[in-house]
């Protein structure tokens, strides 16, 4: 059965974070429903309920919703979600395989067959692809910008949806839910893939960027053709890669997308909720906390001692839990020096990126957010 991802629970932790999204949105006057009512607006009646719905919706929930080409913008996604999971189910269908999907070979032939699919839905891999909305709006070749990509060399081709490695993985989990196929999302430092359960011990582990096989030992190398991070013991101890995300971990993961959504947007409360609501249900999350961390420290409206403080306590925790990222340590750096250690603060961003002009502001007595990070 399809047990990584139960419609059931998974329908109702979404269901639950969106009447939260939602009553954030009705405080501020704004309320999806009450606009659909008001504007006469027929809403596009999704064909199924899969993951990628669920998330496009908690999208749609921290939208302009007041707006109603919104609320168009995401009933086109919600209709071009419907024809890329048609086209993958016709496809595998079509191949006529034991239903019990345990076959190492079936899997193989299941897998190609989503990524053909996909490919032919004009899916491309575009990395980076940020959000779910983002991944199903047409892009043009003559704009191409992607910094990796497959199948954009198809000269037949002039426009495509472009897809990374989380947003794939959610097409290849909303596929997979409609035929009950035994996939699972994992999560490695910077990368995501796809895993596919064959029994309790065996397993394939799907790379959807490459559409290529890659077994445990070669991941936690960093030999995976989009992801080159090798893992520390203590990275595999304190983080579990490569992790298996259940129904609560994505929900989480999507959140703090959401959140950086929100932060670019100069929405900083609205990110903050949702950077702690990622931080709450994935305690681990290095990515949500750092960046949450990041935004106290160089946001000029949330300055306060309070937030300092917090942003150091958060550094502190993914520091313990990935002691050998610059970046974080470059944050962490920041958090030093906002509550006065500048001493400390040096001693911790020449670990980072040792930028010159952080260490001479830092000597100087300097913050971050003085010495214009952002």
């Amino acid at each position: 059965m399809y047990a990584s991802w139960n419609t059931r629970s998974f329908g109702f932790l979404v269901s639950s974070l969106v009447l939260f999204l939602s009553s954030l949105a009705s405080s501020a006057g704004r309320d999806v429903s009450e606009v659909v009512e008001n504007a006469g607006i027929e809403r596009y009646k999704w064909k199924y309920e899969t993951l990628g719905h669920r998330l496009l919706r908690m999208e749609e929930h921290i939208s302009a919703l007041a707006d109603t080409s919104k609320i168009r913008f995401f009933d086109r996604r919600y209709e071009l979600l419907d024809w890329i999971i048609s086209n993958g189910v016709a496809k595998i269908e079509s191949l006529q395989l034991d239903a019990d999907y345990k076959a190492r070979k079936e899997a193989i032939v299941t897998l190609e067959t989503i990524d053909l699919a996909l490919k032919e839905s004009g899916v491309l891999i575009c990395i980076p692809t940020v959000t779910m909305s983002e991944g199903l709006t047409t892009k043009r070749l003559s704009e191409f910008n992607c910094k990796k990509y497959r199948y954009a060399r198809n000269g037949q081709l002039r426009s495509f949806y472009g897809v990374d490695c989380d947003i794939g993985a959610f097409l290849y989990l909303s596929i997979g839910e409609v035929l009950q196929l035994p996939l699972s999302m994992m999560e490695l430092p910077n990368h995501n893939f796809i895993r596919w359960q064959l029994n309790q011990i065996q397993h394939i582990n799907w790379d959807n960027n490459s559409a290529l096989i890659f077994n445990d030992d070669e991941l936690q190398l960093g030999l995976s053709s989009t992801d080159g991070v090798t893992l520390t013991t203590r990275a595999e101890r304190s983080s579990r890669f490569p992790l298996k995300m259940d129904e609560q971990e994505v929900v989480g993961y999507y959140c703090t997308i959401i959140a950086d959504m929100l932060r670019k947007q100069g929405r900083y409360r609205e990110a903050i909720v949702h950077y702690e609501k990622a931080i709450e249900i994935r305690p681990n999350s290095t990515f949500a906390m750092n960046n949450l961390s990041w935004m106290y420290l160089t946001v000029a409206e949330l300055e306060c001692e309070e937030n300092h403080h917090k942003a150091l306590q958060l550094s502190e925790r993914v520091d313990r839990i990935s002691p050998s990222n610059k970046t974080n340590k470059d944050t962490y750096s920041c958090a030093c020096a906002a509550v006065g250690d500048f001493e400390k603060a040096i001693k911790v961003e020449k670990l980072a990126f040792n930028k010159d002009y952080k260490i001479e502001g830092f000597k100087k007595g300097l913050t971050c957010l003085e010495l214009g990070e952002e």
